[in-house]
């Protein structure tokens, strides 16, 4: 499982869990702050099935500013930033070996969320792994949602209590459909 976004590590924990002692996860957080906590958690609740990248995610890998924000949970890639972070491409890192393919992927990034599902972009329809992405906005999310069944998923959007807010899951669809652009069907072959 990769948790993108991974804050301080509640998320992490319970995927830990549930992928239990042959599963593994990596969590993906740039913050400084949210770093020490997270690892605070994972030394409080031994977990021996993760590993964390202290990086950022998103459609190209280098580095980019960080904005803090009002508190830990609301920091997000912003080029005015107070922090520099590193950050990684997905198919970059899957395709490399530096990190394996998932089977599942949740994203809360802030707003950012195009950009790390753009970065997966081969990872997503080669592997197919269930999506679980947190939206900030009824604009992202009609971004992501069309992202998302442009590469063979079908989307179920539950709205938060906050407003708008968004939970969506998505899920491999399980009809191909017929007509698929030349890269779609090249990645299938391999």
């Amino acid at each position: 499982m990769f948790d993108v976004g991974a804050n301080v590590g509640f998320y992490t924990l319970l995927a830990a869990r549930c992928v239990g002692k042959d599963g593994f996860v990596h969590c993906f957080e740039p913050f400084p702050e949210n770093l020490r906590t997270l690892r605070q958690h994972l030394e409080l609740n031994p977990c021996q099935n993760v590993t964390v990248h202290e990086a950022a995610v998103s459609d190209r890998s280098g580095t980019y500013r960080f904005a803090s924000g009002d508190c830990p949970e609301t920091g997000k890639l912003d080029e005015h930033g107070d922090v520099e972070v590193q950050v990684i491409q997905i198919d970059e890192e899957t395709s490399s070996g530096r990190i394996p393919y998932p089977d599942v992927v949740k994203i809360d990034v802030e707003g950012a969320e195009s950009k790390v599902l753009l970065g997966a972009r081969e990872t997503l329809l080669s592997r197919q792994p269930i999506l679980l992405v947190a939206i900030h906005g009824s604009s992202m999310l009609r971004e992501v949602q069309a992202i998302i069944k442009d590469f063979r998923y079908e989307v179920e959007v539950e709205s938060s209590k906050a407003p708008g807010m968004y939970e969506i899951y998505a899920r491999p669809q399980k009809h191909r459909p017929s007509t698929m652009s030349p890269l779609t069907t090249d990645v299938q072959r391999r």
